[in-house]
């Protein structure tokens, strides 16, 4: 029997035939499904699924996992600063269109291996507002940045400072988030706060 399922629309409606087709076989080639199958997912988890396959790294580790199982390991509490729910709202604010489109660029041009490369080099030279600058110089970080950005770090200085009355934290956000006037950084010195940077 053929199965509907009530809400879940296939992203290939609002795109160009050619797009989907570059799009489609993208995910052909890389995943064994096209759009048919994974164009029901949001457009930024593709973007996540084709960014995956774009890079060059044969050895994917993330910090956040790292980190959470070194937590886990002695016995930490882990405290999100914001929820999926607050995460994935973020980008049901930015329209499907322009989310689709950033993930034609990077598939069509094939500058996710490139644009990703750059921000490691960036971000081993440990230039935090070099990286911010990277991070945020074209696309949908750049367009959206109080979005994506902006509000989200203003909403962490307030609970990072409920917290800390009490207690000494680690916290760990990702590294676009630091940089930059409304960085966590920069919000953190404009409360009262004495940052300073941790080289090795």
């Amino acid at each position: 029997f053929p199965v509907t399922i009530v809400g879940m629309k296939n992203i290939q409606l609002d795109m160009k035939e050619e797009d989907a087709k570059i799009i489609d076989a993208f995910f052909i080639h890389n995943y064994g499904a096209g759009l048919a199958q994974l164009g029901i997912l949001k457009p930024f988890v593709l973007s996540s699924m084709a960014l995956i396959k774009s890079i060059s790294c044969t050895e994917v580790e993330s910090y956040e996992s790292f980190f959470t199982a070194k937590a886990i390991e002695d016995r930490k509490q882990i405290i999100g600063l914001e929820t999926v729910e607050i995460q994935i709202g973020i980008f049901d604010q930015i329209p499907f269109s322009v989310q689709i489109q950033e993930m034609i660029n990077m598939i069509s041009d094939n500058s996710g291996d490139e644009d990703f490369q750059k921000m490691i080099k960036t971000y081993l030279s440990q230039d935090v507002e070099a990286l911010y600058q990277t991070m945020n110089s074209e696309g949908m970080i750049k367009d959206y940045r109080e979005l994506m950005l902006d509000q989200r770090n203003q909403s962490w200085i307030k609970r990072l400072e409920q917290g800390m009355e009490d207690e000494s934290l680690f916290v760990a956000v990702g590294a676009g988030h630091l940089g930059g006037e409304m960085g966590v950084i920069s919000l953190l010195r404009k409360a009262g706060y004495q940052v300073e940077p941790v080289l090795e």
